[in-house]
């Protein structure tokens, strides 16, 4: 997304071709260019608040040339955290030596740049020189005595910053750091709840006043699906946590899969998967060869012996029939085949659509699917199993 300001003049930097060309057109310095219409990567006249992100456009590699020009007119600025920025009309100033000036340059208290600046709860990040960054208000002031290795744009109150040693933490609107202890690595907030690693590799989850939600510390930690995160314990087994800190099973697992329509797969020391609910309770007695995550409704879970049916949300199979190979519901019928690999469909309620089956089957769009009868011939059969025979091509 992109906002436009109108009459509005700004300092920039601009990348160009070793003959002074941008995307064929020709510059000279001292000139003005003008152009009626803007819009960021389509048309305008193109180039960066920001020195350094100009090498992101035109490499130093490619004995490219640099520019301190003037924008001026109509000026498109890009509602994320670039700064690059289009203009209806372009003035080149001097060239520039891109080093020095970004070494140099606080690009960031040049006039107007605040108002093209990408604003997160108040504050913009500016980066000073190659590598040190900071957030400023829109007075220009500093948010942080401290400059960082690198910051995050805010998020509800807090934003992720980076110091040199490679510690991060977070830093709220005030300026001050949420923790006392510098970690490996946090996450983003959600929900009041970051991902945070220690310097010994380990994962916990923290809130927004420093407390963690288990006295555990983990070897893996995911995000929460539906009100649950996976972990990993040290010991290589896995569970879910819950946002209040409660683990869900008393039995842990060889491997496990994030919830999905209320149910997350898990797999037992045999090598064999159940599902399991939210109360930690299986759907099912039975284990299985193999189970794929639920799909409107239905999971598709496969035997020892290689068999396939549906499972629904209450444990019940969807057929008497086991198949050799099914697929996932469309247009509320899925494609089965049988152990004599002919195909057919199968609704919800598990009745079996045509009582002719077929060499092959396309799943239903528009209430038609294409069938290949035993002829080889491919014709179209409707909802109802009703065949219409017009000689169809796949």
């Amino acid at each position: 997304m992109e906002e436009t300001i109108k009459n509005i003049k700004v300092i920039a930097y601009k990348g160009m071709n070793s003959n002074m060309t941008c995307l064929g057109f020709q510059y000279e310095i001292g000139k003005t260019y003008k152009t009626d219409k803007v819009e960021l990567c389509e048309c305008g006249f193109h180039a960066c608040l920001n020195p350094i992100n100009v090498l992101d456009y035109y490499s130093k590699e490619t004995k490219s040339r640099y520019f301190k020009v003037k924008l001026s007119g109509e000026i498109a600025k890009c509602t994320s955290s670039d700064t690059k920025v289009a203009a209806t009309e372009i003035t080149i100033l001097e060239e520039i030596n891109i080093d020095e000036v970004i070494k140099t340059t606080e690009w960031w208290k040049t006039d107007n740049v605040l108002g093209l600046l990408y604003w997160s709860d108040g504050f913009a990040r500016v980066q000073r020189g190659n590598e040190l960054h900071n957030f400023i208000d829109k007075n220009g002031n500093y948010l942080s005595d401290e400059w960082f290795e690198w910051v995050d744009i805010f998020i509800n109150g807090f934003a992720r910053v980076e110091r040199g040693d490679g510690k991060w933490n977070f830093i709220n609107k005030n300026g001050n750091y949420l923790f006392n202890e510098w970690f490996k690595w946090v996450n983003n907030f959600n929900e009041g709840l970051a991902i945070i690693q220690r310097s010994d590799y380990l994962f916990n989850i923290i809130d927004e006043n420093g407390n963690y939600l288990s006295k555990e510390w983990f070897k893996y930690l995911n995000d929460f699906h539906e009100g649950f995160a996976r972990i990993e314990r040290e010991n290589g087994l896995y569970n879910f946590i819950d946002k209040k800190g409660n683990i869900l099973s008393d039995e842990w697992f060889d491997w496990a899969y994030d919830f999905n329509e209320g149910f997350a797969i898990v797999r037992g020391s045999y090598k064999l998967y159940k599902f399991i609910d939210k109360k930690g309770k299986y759907l099912s007695d039975e284990w299985f060869n193999h189970v794929y995550s639920f799909n409107d409704g239905f999971a598709i879970v496969q035997r020892e012996d290689g068999l396939r049916n549906f499972i629904d949300r209450k444990g019940n199979y969807l057929s008497n029939e086991w198949f050799m190979w099914l697929d996932y519901f469309q247009e509320g019928f899925a494609k089965v085949q049988r152990g004599d690999n002919l195909y057919n469909f199968i609704d919800k309620q598990g009745n079996i659509l045509s009582n002719e089956w077929f060499n092959d089957v396309c799943s239903f769009s528009e209430d038609f699917a294409i069938v290949q009868r035993s002829n080889g011939i491919w014709v179209k059969i409707d909802t109802t199993g009703k065949l219409i025979l017009t000689n169809t091509k796949k």
